[in-house]
């Protein structure tokens, strides 16, 4: 039954055919299978059958739409407009340790696992109003839109745009770690071979000047060991890390004063 109401006026009518009575609020103009609570069209009656258990719990259900009582929004969340006190940007890498697998059967799709992720260390920095808890990057040692493109755009700027990296160090040396199968390796004194350096997941080598630049690297922070360029490069990440995400705050504090670090997603700052 239908209750239709104008004033201390009701009158009901008979619904002979739901489907009917909502079709004009079908877009797919075909069959749809309606729930009696909700009045949401579902494609196929078992799915419709699987929703109404779970809808007649809340009993019947209706849209209210704005009236002139409550016709405006107002902004109440004056807090998001202040900067988050302190903010702690992190990040891990892994060694790909090399697995055994038996090879797949060619004649269907499938996929074929061939390294293992193991973590062999993370850093993290906080950043704050305060100066005094800027600090360098914290290192741990235990058993990335990429972050270079993101990086690549901001770099156009100018040096100034990353203040926590000028602190400490200007490189990103993440192609040379693609080399770590193990964590002996860190061990390892000199930077192995270029013909080591060889990417499964985008089948390419290292270029001859991405492999001259990885030693002027080694050359120029004295690294005495794999390790300590593992070290380099995670802390170096962090701090890019830091400085693109705390120059994406400026742009939002400046075109819709509002911090991004309030909310959890692009959609939520929109």
């Amino acid at each position: 039954m239908l209750l239709y109401s104008e004033g201390i006026t009701r009158h009901y009518c008979l619904i002979k055919d739901l489907n009917k009575l909502l079709y004009d609020q079908n877009g797919r103009k075909c069959r749809m299978y309606y729930c009696r609570y909700c009045l949401h069209g579902f494609i196929r009656e078992d799915i419709l059958q699987e929703h109404e258990p779970h809808c007649c719990q809340h009993g019947a259900q209706r849209i209210e739409l704005w009236n002139e009582h409550n016709a405006s929004l107002y902004f109440k969340d004056y807090h998001k407009q202040l900067k988050v006190p302190f903010v702690i940007y992190a990040d891990f890498e892994s060694v790909t340790a090399k697995i055994d697998s038996v090879s797949p059967n060619p004649t269907k799709s499938s996929t074929g696992k061939y390294q293992h992720h193991q973590p062999c260390g993370f850093s993290y920095v906080v950043v704050s109003e305060a100066r005094k808890y800027n600090k360098l990057p914290v290192f741990t040692v235990f058993m990335n839109a990429s972050l270079e493109r993101l990086v690549s755009n901001l770099s156009k700027n100018g040096e100034d745009i990353f203040p926590f990296l000028q602190r400490y160090v200007e490189s990103d040396h993440e192609k040379y770690l693609r080399n770590m199968d193990s964590v002996k390796k860190f061990d390892k004194e000199t930077l192995p071979p270029q013909e080591c350096f060889y990417s499964v997941l985008n089948d390419e080598h290292v270029s001859d000047a991405d492999y001259d630049h990885a030693t002027r690297v080694v050359e120029a922070f004295n690294c005495q060991s794999m390790g300590d360029y593992h070290d380099l490069y995670l802390k170096s990440d962090i701090l890019l890390l830091a400085d693109v995400f705390e120059n994406f705050r400026n742009v939002c504090l400046k075109a819709y004063n509002l911090d991004s670090c309030h909310f959890y997603t692009s959609p939520g700052l929109a």
